[in-house]
């Protein structure tokens, strides 16, 4: 999505009053590594403030990685401050918000299976936030 507030909102207009939305998700700093690197080191390549949509090509999507069908991916990076902020500007209250060392795939080529289906960084490097949760309620009244 290139902007979220929108996203927020719509987000807050479906809850009930005292309504919870939960998210869990790839956390916005590992968007500034090269994902495409062949070696186990980090290589930052994009901005965390970028703004620019990023695009690129890919079989079939990441849903359903179909090596027949190729297409054109457009993702916009976004700190944490701006889905946090997004959320609690439209009218949200953060309960909790949580941040894990594992991820649900393989991010980069690095990247070593750490529990049954949870990726991480290799045991020589230092761990960072790779995936977050958030709980949001809808104020009552």
């Amino acid at each position: 999505l290139p902007d979220l507030e929108p996203w927020a909102r719509t987000i807050a207009s479906r809850l009930a009053p005292g309504g919870v939305f939960k998210i869990a998700e790839m956390h916005p700093t590992l968007w500034i590594f090269d994902d495409e690197a062949e070696d186990p080191e980090l290589r930052i390549k994009y901005s965390y403030f970028g703004r620019d949509a990023l695009e690129w090509e890919e079989r079939g999507s990441y849903a359903a990685p179909i090596d027949e069908v190729i297409g054109t991916s457009h993702s916009w990076q976004h700190t944490f401050e701006e889905i946090i902020g997004s959320l609690v500007r439209a009218g949200l209250v953060i309960e909790e918000v949580r941040e894990f060392p594992l991820i649900a795939w393989q991010y980069t080529p690095g990247m070593v299976e750490r529990e049954d289906g949870l990726f991480g960084l290799p045991d020589d490097m230092p761990e960072l936030p790779l995936t977050f949760t958030l709980t949001a309620r809808k104020p009552v009244g």
